[in-house]
């Protein structure tokens, strides 16, 4: 069997897929004079233009079905998050209903598992480009960067559920919190805490539940001994026959205090 072998001179190229539109089309014209001058896609276009993509687009093998450009779905991922909606499933949906979704992706419809793909495929591209824009903000005076915050958009373990709380809701915590603080403090000094109940010790298994008294619950049950199949179930007046049999076999003195009445009495 022959097998190629692909060297860095002869290693094919991706052939993305050709978007419907380009910056001439009627449709593309049409959307970009509805969206606004300041919208937040214009200024996520821009910003992907400038990002280095080389190590995303080496990623492709350049075998196979052509794939989406890295270029849109990048501008589509980045505007997504931008708006809170953090999955594939809704990205789909958007790029047929949202128009700054199309105006962004130039009339492309990727299909729900190439979002999927990509999302995964984008990852390791992630923290060269924050490093990139950090780079550039350094350099432009935006900020000094000697403090840094990690949250849910790098790691999604530190990433928070949990919503800040107006000043009127802050306010009435703290009250609620010096209240409990004052009554610790007003409270006598040396005061033993109450004694926790003591945990009931378990049941010995085995021998120790057939020489148990009257009345202890304990002791072969109706579905485990067969003499006690068939009996209708209640209270009973004394040990029952079986019972009383099963001490006489093992000796116990349980069988001394059984009457040869209660015995014999129907369970």
């Amino acid at each position: 069997m022959l097998q190629l072998t692909l060297s860095p001179d002869n290693s094919p190229r991706p052939r993305w897929i050709a978007p419907p539109w380009t910056t001439a089309s009627d449709r593309w014209l049409e959307l970009d004079r509805q969206l606004p001058p300041d919208h937040p896609a214009r200024r996520i276009a821009q910003f992907v233009t400038a990002l280095d993509r080389t190590a995303l687009e080496q990623s492709y093998a350049g075998l196979g079905s052509r794939p989406y450009p890295p270029e849109l779905l990048v501008r589509l991922v980045l505007f997504e998050h931008h708006r809170g909606r953090l999955s594939p499933a809704q990205w789909f949906q958007d790029c047929s209903n949202d128009d700054a979704v199309k105006w962004l992706l130039l009339g492309l419809r990727p299909s729900r598992t190439g979002l999927y793909s990509f999302r995964d495929r984008v990852g390791p591209s992630l923290d060269a480009w924050n490093r990139q824009i950090l780079q550039a903000a350094r350099a432009e005076g935006w900020t000094a960067a000697k403090r840094a915050a990690v949250d849910g958009t790098v790691a999604a373990a530190l990433a928070s559920r949990h919503t800040l709380v107006t000043a009127k809701t802050l306010a009435k915590r703290c009250q609620q919190l010096g209240a409990a603080l004052a009554a610790d403090v007003a409270a006598p000094a040396g005061t033993p805490a109450a004694p926790l109940p003591a945990p009931e010790a378990p049941a010995a298994p085995g021998r120790e539940s057939s020489r148990a008294g009257p009345g202890t619950g304990s002791g072969p049950s109706s579905a485990t001994d067969p003499q006690c199949r068939g009996r209708p179930r209640g209270p009973r007046a004394g040990p029952g026959p079986a019972r009383a049999r099963t001490a006489l076999l093992e000796g116990s003195d349980t069988s001394r205090s059984v009457s040869p009445t209660a015995a014999l009495s129907p369970g």
